[in-house]
């Protein structure tokens, strides 16, 4: 069994499920999910539901008995000195070490709790068209959603581009961390689609639309996709990920919606800065292939 922490949002779910999802598939093991994070982390609820992914909710019972929790401090933290010594072979709780690949990870066998971001496709590349055939919504699109998915899906020449404020914005730690990515890099990277395209049309993908109707200068056909909610987050993921073209802000969620495309000729156009820190080695994030602009 490979049970894997999920917190964050959506996008960081996503990483965290595909991470697991490819040791347990190529180990041929059962895969769950421990989501008992969510009962207080309040900035955002577990997301997988909507999606066909193959795995189970993990008991308390099962976690503590993977991470060797047993309740007794001097036990847990035997274990826990233990673990840091032993083979990746043979370890029962790995948390992420750092954010570049980390090879070791080929090393797990089975009985495994993982812990961390996993934010690079190196982890998963190998199952990439399974991780795509199942990061689909288990219910149809209705009403608004579904008139822009058949617009898309009609649209040769659709590009998206996502808009992240939110926290990026209010809060003062993930605006430390992370900083919105400028005005100058979407106004570069829509000047480089549109040299390499011509004409496009853009939908803009936003949790502050008003922001970007009076801010982004787009010159070009353009729908905005407002953000009704936590609750379509997975159709709006979805609809972002069937446009040919992507722009993508320094975000999770964006990087899953472009990745998720399977436009054969897709141009995707990403921030070469993904957090404000340049200590942090996020040099794995971006895929190859994927174009790097300066902001």
């Amino acid at each position: 069994m490979i049970i894997t922490q999920l917190i964050g949002g959506l996008g960081n779910q996503l990483f965290q499920y595909a991470v697991a999802r490819k040791i347990a598939y190529e180990r041929n093991v059962s895969l769950k999910l421990d989501v008992t994070g969510f009962d207080d982390y309040k900035l955002r609820p577990y997301k997988l539901s909507s999606f066909n992914i193959k795995a189970e909710i993990a008991s308390k019972e099962e976690i503590v008995r993977i991470k060797k929790r047993s309740g007794n401090k001097f036990i847990e933290k035997v274990n826990q000195k233990i673990d840091t010594i032993m083979p990746y072979s043979r370890k029962h709780y790995i948390k992420e070490p750092f954010f570049p690949y980390d090879p070791r990870i080929e090393q797990i066998i089975d009985n495994v709790y993982l812990e961390g971001y996993w934010q690079t496709e190196k982890y998963f590349k190998s199952i990439a068209s399974l991780i795509r055939s199942e990061v689909t919504l288990k219910e149809e699109m209705e009403g608004k959603s579904s008139e822009l998915k058949e617009t898309i899906l009609n649209d040769e020449q659709s590009v998206s581009i996502h808009v992240r404020r939110g926290d990026y914005v209010t809060n003062d730690l993930t605006s430390q961390i992370h900083g919105c990515c400028s005005l100058r890099y979407y106004s570069k990277a829509i000047q480089k689609i549109n040299g390499l395209l011509g004409s496009p049309n853009y939908y803009v993908f936003s949790d502050d639309v008003p922001w970007t109707k009076e801010n982004l200068k787009i010159n070009n056909p353009t729908i905005y996709i407002e953000n009704e909610g936590p609750d379509k987050d997975c159709e709006e993921l979805i609809l972002m990920s069937l446009c040919r073209h992507h722009i993508i802000a320094n975000s999770s969620f964006s990087w899953w919606g472009a990745w998720l495309g399977t436009n054969v000729d897709k141009i995707t156009i990403a921030p070469s800065r993904w957090v404000n820190d340049p200590s942090r080695d996020m040099s794995d994030i971006i895929p190859e292939g994927w174009i790097k602009i300066d902001d």
